[in-house]
């Protein structure tokens, strides 16, 4: 990749980290123990999933060999403080000379970091899509992350883990195209407004 589109990366990269920190700020005491759109997850468990998605992806690019993705009971504490601790770490670590282009092992396979990097965007921003829809928020969530990510390699690597025999993504939803780009990228990865 040239520098100008590792840039675009980490730029997109911040982007859904800044997102899904202000809806961590803005989820109301009490709201832990409430349904999300990931039908099998709490508001708890998913900030968990969260802060674990980070914590994953920042030990993948530092290349620590200890890629567990284990944030423990975030949500128990200061989880805010335990996001921002991780993503400080990922963006660092994503900015690093060579990172970009260094082979890292994702549980479909190996991938080069530059779209390594897209997928913990993908994660990062839909789970904070999640957090919204589940605690209350707007769901129009910063309109140009959604964009880049529904035409990021992140889409192909979605479509190919949703063949996996227990697919952690739904069959796409319809959404119209009207609807805010964060929405449309819920609809994609399966996901719809708690009724």
């Amino acid at each position: 990749m040239t520098h100008r589109e590792n840039a675009m990366t980490i730029q997109i990269l911040t982007g859904a980290v800044a997102s899904t920190q202000r809806v961590l700020q803005n989820v109301p005491p009490g709201a832990l123990g409430g349904k999300t759109p990931c039908s099998e997850w709490t508001v708890a468990d998913l900030i968990n999933h969260v802060v674990g998605t980070a914590t994953f992806f920042a030990d993948l690019a530092e290349d620590t060999g200890t890629e567990d993705g284990e944030a423990g009971d975030a949500a128990a504490g200061d989880f805010l403080a335990a996001f921002d601790h991780q993503t400080s770490r990922l963006l660092a670590a994503f900015s690093r000379p060579g990172v970009m282009d260094r082979v890292m092992m994702l549980p479909p396979g190996p991938e080069p970091g530059s779209v390594c990097s897209w997928v913990a965007a993908g994660e990062i921003f839909a789970h904070g899509w999640d957090l919204a829809a589940a605690t209350g928020q707007d769901t129009a969530l910063d309109w140009r992350i959604a964009e880049a990510l529904l035409a990021s390699p992140w889409r192909g690597l979605c479509d190919l883990v949703r063949s996996e025999p227990v697919p952690p993504i739904g069959p796409a939803l319809e959404v119209p195209d009207a609807a805010p780009a964060a929405d449309r990228l819920a609809g994609f990865l399966g996901r719809a407004k708690l009724a």
